[in-house]
């Protein structure tokens, strides 16, 4: 039982920090364009 509970502690992350990285590959995140010029500029920084 430990043995499974240590698999999934270490097995979980990485699966979702695999299909988060695939899903980022596949659909880049997009920003839209905002008329308030506060959340531009911010944006602008990234």
């Amino acid at each position: 039982m430990i043995i499974g509970t240590l698999a999934l502690l270490f097995i979980v992350p990485v699966l979702f920090i695999f299909f988060q990285y695939l899903q980022e590959k596949i659909h880049p995140m997009q920003f839209e364009r905002s008329k308030d010029w506060t959340i531009q500029a911010e944006i602008e920084e990234l």
